[in-house]
């Protein structure tokens, strides 16, 4: 509580990536069906989820992926309300937060998305994948796209399934 200042400035910086997002599909006219977006106090996934619900033309299901150790989000959004989660320590490490941003959660709460969890071994195996393509990351970076590898393993919903990841760090 009080602590929503220096949260509301990161999440603002975070606006630019859904927009500089909703410009390029707006251009390019393909738009995706899916938002896979990873959390951990749930800034990122608030601010990304905000700017899509109010700005752009066409509206993605939007998933929240947090860690199996670590879903404070979902948690607080089953109760209502933000709580503390409890569970082991994640190798998701910047994804392993026990406790939500409120401000965060408060968006959250007002952009109809649904939660996803991963496995310490599906967040490695996301991570390997996407650093084989090129792009070297975490199992914290990939997680979204551990969560679009979740879905899928269970079948797309459509044949117009576009999904839409987004890798937040590399490895150097």
């Amino acid at each position: 509580p009080g602590y929503t200042e220096i949260p509301k400035l990161i999440m603002e910086g975070y606006t630019v990536i859904a927009e500089e997002l909703r410009q390029s599909f707006q251009d390019t006219e393909n738009w995706p069906s899916h938002v896979y977006l990873q959390a951990g106090v749930g800034g990122l996934a608030a601010a990304m989820a905000w700017m899509i619900r109010h700005n752009w033309d066409l509206q993605p299901e939007i998933l929240v992926v947090e860690p199996d150790h670590a879903t404070c989000l979902a948690d607080s959004h089953k109760v209502g309300k933000p709580i503390r989660s409890n569970g082991p320590e994640s190798n998701m490490g910047r994804l392993d937060c026990k406790e939500p941003s409120i401000i965060a959660w408060q968006v959250l709460e007002a952009c109809n998305v649904r939660y996803l969890s991963l496995s310490e071994s599906e967040g490695l195996e996301a991570a390997r994948i996407v650093t084989e393509t090129g792009i070297p990351t975490t199992s914290s970076g990939a997680a979204g796209y551990g969560g679009l590898l979740k879905q899928f393993n269970s079948g797309p919903d459509s044949e117009n399934f576009k999904p839409l990841i987004i890798v937040t760090e590399g490895v150097v």
